[in-house]
């Protein structure tokens, strides 16, 4: 599908007001919703285990807010290796108020130097709120190991038809 029309914030800093406000309006909520179904992110984490060599046992979740998809990545991980062994799967949140939940605050167009090449998967359903999508996709790719790979998540929602509706 086609990228949704969002019209654009004037510069980085509004930019980063408005995911700070939206990230602000998740964690009132009682309830920590997850944008994409759990049986969705247990299909990845499946998907993930049977193709992917998890020589580092690390994954990272873009554009996370409230933490659920790296909390479910993690989860079903573990249930499905040999012996439960853990896994780190760290999200990012450019709000300084998502700074718990393993998630680390940073703008997700930047690369981290202690993340290159360091991670077995990336994953996000937030390119459709980059401000700069190709950066932010390259600063990703920066991120995957070289047997790892990059899960873009994007649905009837990321698009026109569903901003729209």
């Amino acid at each position: 599908g086609r990228w949704a029309r969002h019209a654009l914030p004037r510069g980085f800093g509004a930019y980063r007001a408005e995911q700070e406000s939206a990230t602000e309006a998740v964690l009132a909520e009682t309830e920590m919703p997850s944008w994409v179904p759990v049986r969705d992110i247990q299909f990845l984490a499946e998907y993930i285990n049977r193709t992917v060599p998890l020589h580092r046992r690390f994954g990272i979740c873009h554009g996370t807010r409230a933490g659920v998809e790296q909390r479910i990545f993690r989860e079903h991980l573990a249930r499905l290796s040999p012996g439960g062994v853990e896994f780190t799967v760290l999200g990012s949140d450019i709000a300084g108020v998502a700074d718990s939940n393993d998630t680390v605050v940073m703008d997700y167009h930047v690369e981290r130097p202690e993340w290159r090449g360091a991670a077995d998967f990336v994953y996000s359903n937030a390119l459709d709120h980059a401000l700069a999508p190709a950066r932010a996709i390259s600063a990703w790719m920066g991120a995957v190991a070289p047997h790892g790979i990059l899960i873009l998540e994007h649905s009837l929602m990321s698009t026109e038809l569903g901003v729209n509706s």
